[in-house]
């Protein structure tokens, strides 16, 4: 009887052991929300502007600083339903940024309430993201990092749930707060914020 008890607690051990390292890569991994998210901050955030647009191939029947090549350009901006391929990279990781006073000031004024403490940086599936059709990502060590049709190279950060509310960070030329929710099982961008890199001659550190 001893004998079986003491196999008892072992296997007990395992299992717990078990769902311990499963409950810890669990957390260690983006989910389904993450990639959610991803997405429709590269479908909102990341588009092409008219002057991306000047040599697209929807524009090769139209004669340049025509009226009608304006009006065809200003639609492909406003629908970006453009034809040629472009291209933007962006970092492998979500990374964590500081939870300082500025970050904690925009989540209050946006009812936002959250925080990056806990967080560590973590690694994006690529094969998980899908992209609009002709926005392509790639290596920003490619070739085509050099073709005139690369847009830039951003930076997602991990991102901070709130009940159905969601904050992420984005990075480019400057540095973008993003705030989302979630309704009708979907998620949509509600509010943006630009953080400086300083204000009142105090640094502002991410």
């Amino acid at each position: 009887m001893k004998f079986a008890k003491i196999n008892n607690k072992k296997f007990l051990f395992v299992v717990y052991s078990l769902i311990f390292l499963i409950a810890c890569n669990a957390r260690n991994e983006l989910n389904l929300s993450d990639y959610e998210i991803i997405e429709k901050v590269i479908e909102k955030e990341i588009i092409l502007y008219g002057y991306d647009l000047q040599d697209d191939k929807a524009l090769k029947y139209f004669k340049r600083n025509t009226p009608e090549y304006e009006k065809k350009i200003k639609e492909l901006y406003l629908n970006q339903n453009y034809e040629s391929d472009y291209y933007f990279s962006l970092d492998k990781t979500l990374f964590v940024y500081k939870d300082n006073w500025y970050v904690q000031e925009l989540f209050a004024k946006n009812n936002f309430s959250g925080s990056t403490k806990n967080l560590i940086p973590l690694k994006i599936d690529f094969s998980k993201i899908k992209t609009k059709k002709h926005l392509i990502i790639i290596d920003k060590n490619s070739k085509l990092a050099r073709s005139q049709n690369y847009i830039g190279d951003f930076k997602l950060s991990r991102i901070i749930y709130d009940g159905d509310k969601a904050v992420i960070l984005m990075e480019n030329n400057g540095r973008l707060l993003i705030f989302l929710e979630k309704k009708n099982n979907e998620w949509s961008v509600y509010k943006e914020a630009g953080i400086p890199y300083e204000i009142y001659e105090k640094k502002i550190d991410l």
